[in-house]
């Protein structure tokens, strides 16, 4: 039986193969065609990889599910609505990837290539090699989410199983095995992926390594982390749960594919702007910059509205939006002062009386430089402008007593015509304001008109930078053999030293400081998630009861107190984001893997559940 392709596009413009920015996943024919048709043209072959392109797994991301991020990274809901701020449990289900007419398309795409011998050589190889990185992509969102899969590297025909059906029954591989197959393709591809050399938005060897050391310090941190619960989580057939004994192999295995990246690769960290917070704003801001490996372009006419949505509410250029997601405290405390490593912003003294500071961002001074590059602060300027945070009034009626007054009317003068409540907020009953005190920098694009819906931005996604590869880099020798710390240590401290804060030792290199750099380093970017369960911490942070699973603001208050010096100063309160009340998150040992459900074990009698989910 020959085998019939539909493939649905929207072609808008002719393209070339190139290796800028530009997108060139703009390609959309309507058609049905046969296998041969499909490979005799050039033009037909990209537009069907550029729709695979299009397609790589994601999940929270500046341009789908973004306002799930309050959800699972450092921020909280404080748009439209309350059910994000509600989310007390997860759902089973929750981030469930089980895609297999993509696994079908790109194994269908792989044959295709393999067989085109109309086909240029090394264009050939490029395909090929190109269709298997996505397949590879794929297969370790899969496994992350859901552990073991099926793996299915051929398509299947059903009319050819009508006598047996249950040939097309694949049971699920174990854990280990997916990724396994992630690191053995990379070897497989890499070299062949040269023709792209240069570009950012398709896969290049890096990118490729990139994705092998991901899905290797993963890996290696699952076979640890779970086998040192008290309760380890597993399933009879591996297809849940890595043993210990393989750990050390997946930690040299990511630390040989990030080292391949350092020691051969283009890349090097974004260090050209002297201010060390813009400077962190460009590295994943400027596009085509020395730092990002792979990304999702935005250009015009395919923009996305993340700016719209989540500018601070003083600059914002759509009356409809604005804020609908705010850093916590518990996020910017997560960041470090530059020459001391807690990082607790101090509102009150040691006998607990409130501290006068003479502006709003004096409580910050000091802060690891990434802060302001990533969140704006209670005075801020963002596009030149007072980003216009206050909660209020403090009226001081003496020693530390103070009245608290606030308005539920945003960009009001107290009675002395200076500001009462800023435009921003926060305001605990306003939607579209900084209810945690803080408003988010990182994605929000600076340029004029982006906040407008209609227009979008163009702020594009990197999938890796090189940030992340010196962290996996630390990672994977400070968890192999101690003669590796020194290792370990010149690869964070990198990454420390482009922040602009102390270096570490060998005395304060823990586990628990690399988790943290990873923290404030890549925040928003879609990893802060998979840290907690692959590190096996998530149950603990966000177990429905400790202040971890909670969102924390902090508000600034200008004093009032006539004939003092303190007058016009500012004090701040740390408090439970009051949009929140009912909201603490509870992250059940259910939520480590994804739900194979009765409809699919039904499809799929073969498929066993994963652990955990009675």
């Amino acid at each position: 039986m020959k085998k019939i392709l539909i493939y649905i596009f929207s072609v808008t413009l002719l393209f070339t193969l190139t290796t800028s920015c530009e997108d060139y996943l703009e390609i959309t024919p309507k058609t049905v065609l046969v296998d041969e048709q499909l490979w005799s043209s050039e033009d037909l072959i990209l537009s069907h990889l550029a729709n695979l392109y299009n397609r790589i797994p994601v999940y929270s991301t500046i341009y789908s599910n973004s306002d799930m991020m309050s959800n699972n990274d450092d921020l909280m809901w404080t748009g439209l609505y309350e059910y994000n701020n509600h989310y007390d449990t997860y759902s089973w289900d929750y981030q469930n990837y089980w895609d297999w007419e993509y696994i079908r398309h790109l194994n269908n795409f792989i044959e295709g290539a393999t067989n085109a011998t109309s086909l240029d050589e090394n264009k050939r190889k490029l395909y090929l090699a190109e269709g298997r990185f996505l397949r590879a992509y794929a297969y370790f969102e899969m496994v992350k989410r859901m552990g073991g899969v099926p793996l299915i590297t051929e398509t299947y025909v059903y009319e050819d199983y009508l006598a047996d059906p249950e040939a097309l029954q694949i049971p699920r591989s174990k854990e280990s095995d997916i990724y396994d197959f992630v690191a053995s393709e990379v070897d497989a591809i890499k070299e062949d992926l040269a023709l792209n050399e240069g570009s950012q938005t398709r896969a290049t060897k890096w990118a490729a390594l990139a994705l092998k050391a991901r899905a290797m310090i993963y890996a290696g941190s699952l076979a640890k982390y779970n086998s040192a619960m008290a309760t380890p989580i597993t399933l009879p057939g591996g297809e849940v749960g890595i043993p210990l004994s393989m750990a050390q192999g997946y930690y040299s295995a990511a630390l040989a594919a990030a080292e391949e990246i350092i020691n051969d690769g283009p890349y090097e960290l974004h260090t050209s702007n002297p201010d060390k917070a813009d400077n962190f704003y460009e590295a994943i801001m400027q596009k085509g910059n020395s730092e990002v490996i792979f990304a999702k372009d935005f250009t015009e006419g395919k923009t996305h509205n993340f700016t719209c949505y989540n500018i601070v509410r003083a600059l914002r250029e759509d009356a409809a939006e604005a804020a609908r997601m705010s850093p916590t405290l518990g996020f910017v405390e997560s960041f470090e002062y530059v020459n001391d490593f807690d990082g607790t912003l101090e509102n009150v003294d040691g006998s607990g009386n409130y501290i006068f500071y003479e502006n709003m961002m004096d409580i910050c001074e000091g802060k690891d430089p990434r802060l302001f590059g990533s969140v704006l602060v209670p005075g801020s300027t963002f596009k030149g402008q007072d980003v216009d945070i206050q909660a209020g009034v403090a009226i001081w009626n003496g020693g530390n007593d103070f009245t608290f007054e606030s308005s539920v009317n945003l960009g009001t003068t107290w009675t002395d015509g200076e500001r009462w409540v800023g435009m921003s907020g926060p305001c605990g009953t306003e939607i579209h304001t900084t209810n945690t005190g803080f408003a988010m920098r990182k994605f929000i694009s600076d340029k004029p008109g982006d906040a407008i819906r209609s227009s979008g931005n163009q702020v594009w996604w990197p999938y890796f930078r090189y940030g992340e590869i010196l962290l996996i880099a630390a990672e994977a020798a400070f968890e192999s053999t101690p003669q590796n710390i020194p290792k370990a240590l010149g690869y964070i401290n990198q990454v420390r030293d482009r922040a602009g804060i102390q270096a570490l030792d060998a005395g304060t290199l823990t586990i628990e400081r690399i988790q943290n750099e990873r923290r404030v380093e890549l925040a928003f970017e879609d990893l802060r998630w998979w840290d907690l369960k692959r590190f096996r911490i998530a149950h603990e942070l966000l177990d429905g009861i400790s202040v971890t699973s909670e969102h924390w603001a902090l508000w600034p208050y200008r004093v009032i107190a006539p004939g003092e010096t303190f007058h016009n100063s500012y004090i701040f309160r740390k408090l439970k984001a009051p949009r929140q009340l009912t909201y603490s998150r509870n992250f059940r040992m259910g939520n480590y893997y994804g739900e194979i459900s009765e409809d699919w074990i039904s499809r799929n009698p073969s498929l066993i559940k994963n652990p955990n989910q009675d």
